[in-house]
């Protein structure tokens, strides 16, 4: 016979199971029941563990002995639904002893409190609901004023709390729902409630994208703005900045095609840098998406928005302080129009690259093979990208108009060097003797064999870049729905 699992092992098993994909917020539900004192003691303190590390975790704990409760960072005590007590788990005692329910000595604080939530312990003359509201009404008052919940001794000993319920102010004691008789709730009309839930979601559409978009701020942030980003990003500017120095000041053929060469390395840097920190996008936050939408605690739709909002102002920062270093230090055009162009394309590029990226991390969803799959495709668009090779064999010159840097870089080259004039000096291969002759060059197009007339309209570029960046972001949005629904 095979041995059976117990109980306490296959609740010890479920909460390491959930910890392999290591969540940055964890909800439990009585982790501790069907457990003996050790073992969930051990089961407590490696949750305060992790949630010292930079975790949140969030429990309901069953029958917890004195040594559990000392563990708890925060006590939400709740009755019939209605919070009684919120804040610090040391200063409970302390806060209940304020409303003169002062815990006996030797008798386990946890006990005591979910006592006076169940109404079992109660002053001396009082009715079971009556006390029960006196308390839950006593802490909406100080609630009101302390969103954080009871923190500090400060805050209790600077505390103005009424002695009986008739001295509560009436608007501050309403609750949400009406008790009747200590068992029976009926909720209460609000004809001018600003919150509407559905029957499926808890919370309404815009309120589940800015919950997410706050939580996605959170998350990424410290990766996003990290002292390693913006040090590669230093070290790369200063770079092109001192081979390149003030080039752009020139209007000499062989400054313009120095030229050509820094703007297309800014766009091949910026659509590297974003393309492939983009792969690990959801196959990282995919498994806990998966969780949390199986629980129904959002839209897909919602993730959606809210990740891609999050993303704009901090993939947005490096690029923009990447332009500014580089722009000024390399003497490129100097017009606020110009410098502003300039700013849009990169920004533009960029969020094509990324977008590319998550596509390609959504529907491959393994990091390894989404790294294979990049390094051809963005070697592919490179190649094709009109700088490296000018003149491509017409029966593959197609490719070159699926390349969103193709379109990057034309779009580079009419901010920079339309309706400008330059001179032929010599020095693109030439050896000369004697004095140099300069020359005006008529079409810089044909002398320097670029994708497009710089004097062209810009818009053919823009649009296709903009079309090309909400297909790719439609397109991700679907492969995201097919991977979810499997």
């Amino acid at each position: 016979m095979m041995r059976g699992v117990s109980g306490g092992e296959r609740k010890r098993v479920s909460v390491g199971h959930e910890l392999l994909i290591d969540p940055a917020f964890l909800l439990l539900d009585e982790p501790t029941s069907g457990l003996d004192a050790t073992t969930a003691m051990n089961l407590l303190t490696t949750l305060r563990l992790l949630a010292q590390g930079g975790r949140t975790v969030l429990t309901t704990i069953h029958q917890p002995s004195s040594r559990i409760y000392r563990q708890l960072d925060n006590v939400l005590l709740l009755s019939e639904g209605h919070t009684m007590y919120y804040g610090s788990g040391k200063l409970a005692i302390e806060w209940f002893g304020k409303l003169h329910y002062r815990c006996p000595y030797g008798v386990n604080i946890a006990d005591y409190i979910l006592d006076l939530a169940n109404g079992d312990m109660l002053a001396d003359g009082s009715r079971d609901d009556e006390a029960r509201e006196g308390l839950i009404a006593r802490y909406r008052y100080f609630g009101d004023s302390h969103p954080n919940g009871l923190q500090s001794e400060s805050e209790l000993e600077g505390a103005d709390l009424p002695t009986s319920v008739k001295s509560l102010d009436e608007d501050a004691a309403v609750l949400q729902v009406k008790v009747t008789d200590g068992r029976n709730v009926e909720p209460l009309e609000e004809a001018d409630s600003p919150v509407k839930k559905s029957d499926r979601w808890g919370a309404s559409y815009g309120g589940q994208i800015a919950i997410l978009f706050q939580r996605c701020v959170k998350v990424r942030r410290t990766d996003a703005l990290g002292l390693q980003n913006y040090l590669r990003l230093l070290l790369v500017a200063a770079i092109a900045g001192i081979l390149w120095w003030q080039v752009g000041g020139d209007d000499t053929l062989l400054a313009a095609s120095d030229v050509i060469g820094l703007l297309f390395f800014e766009m091949l840097f910026m659509s590297f840098y974003a393309m492939f920190r983009a792969l690990f996008t959801f196959p990282n936050d995919f498994n806990m998406m998966l969780k949390e939408r199986r629980s129904g605690m959002y839209r897909l739709s919602t993730f959606y928005i809210a990740r891609t909002l999050s993303d704009l102002p901090m993939d947005c920062t490096i690029p923009t302080l990447f332009v500014i270093i580089v722009y000024w230090s390399t003497g490129l055009r100097v017009t606020a129009g110009a410098f502003f162009a300039n700013w849009l394309s990169i920004m533009l590029v960029t969020l094509v690259g990324q977008s590319l990226g998550m596509l390609i991390g959504a529907a491959v969803m393994d990091v390894q093979q989404a790294q294979t799959i990049t390094s051809v495709l963005m070697l592919g668009l490179m190649l094709v990208g009109g700088f490296y090779v000018r003149d491509v064999p017409d029966w593959v010159g197609w490719l070159k108009y699926g390349s969103f840097m193709w379109w990057g870089f034309s779009l580079l080259n009419k901010i920079e060097f339309g309706d400008r004039s330059f001179v032929d000096c010599g020095g693109l291969g030439e050896a000369t003797d004697g004095p140099v002759q300069c020359v005006p060059v008529d079409s810089l197009k044909e002398a320097l064999n670029l994708p497009t007339d710089v004097n062209d309209s810009v818009w053919p570029e823009v649009t296709f870049l903009l079309s090309l960046l909400v297909v790719t972001r439609a397109v991700i949005y679907y492969v995201l729905q097919r991977k979810t629904r499997s």
